[in-house]
């Protein structure tokens, strides 16, 4: 299950790099002089999946005669996340109102390029949290192996007596307090 979490936010942020690579060659045709189409033109050629070949399908129902809000909709529908639907939105709201798209976006590049700071920092640090949290949920359990191997047969009395199972039912249930306590703690939201 971790594996997977681990996955899909890397996929996530391979996602946004993909977007803010997006932003930035747009933003860099605009500043140079190109239109919006030749920006949208040169992110389909430069960009990598999935922002980039997602661009160049806007590209091509542009030209078959959709309408450019629907087109950036459905841009930002196959390529997902926070970082495409605000480039969406500030793409419509360029189109209905104009104004200098190239300062627009590299206000649009410069948030992005912040939120994917912050969510590998995030990343970083919750990672950091969770092994903490495994080295020390596997103490006791460590230092149970090290009492048996030491104490010999004595030590199995602790599975034998009232007091011993006591007391082993209790360290359980404090270690399943503690897990609990830091898979809260631990608890990121997106």
């Amino acid at each position: 299950r971790l594996r997977g979490l681990v996955r899909g936010a890397e996929a996530a942020q391979a996602r946004d790099r993909t977007v803010l690579d997006l932003v930035a060659t747009m933003c860099e045709t605009l500043r140079s002089g190109g239109s919006l189409d030749l920006a949208l033109a040169t992110a389909a050629r430069d960009v990598s999946p999935p922002a980039g070949p997602a661009i160049a399908l806007m590209r091509e129902r542009l030209s078959l005669g959709i309408p450019f809000e629907q087109a950036v909709a459905r841009w930002e529908d196959e390529v997902a996340g926070d970082e495409a639907r605000l480039l969406g939105a500030t793409l419509r709201m360029h189109h209905r109102s104009g104004g200098s798209l190239a300062t627009v976006l590299e206000s649009v590049a410069s948030t992005v390029r912040d939120r994917v700071e912050v969510a590998a920092e995030v990343r970083s640090l919750t990672s950091q949290a969770r092994l903490s949290a495994w080295v020390v949920g596997s103490l006791p359990i460590g230092f149970l192996v090290f009492l048996a191997v030491v104490s010999g047969p004595g030590f199995l009395r602790v599975f034998t007596t009232p007091l011993g199972v006591a007391l082993l039912c209790l360290g359980l249930g404090l270690q399943g307090a503690a897990a609990a306590w830091i898979r809260r703690i631990l608890a990121v939201d997106a």
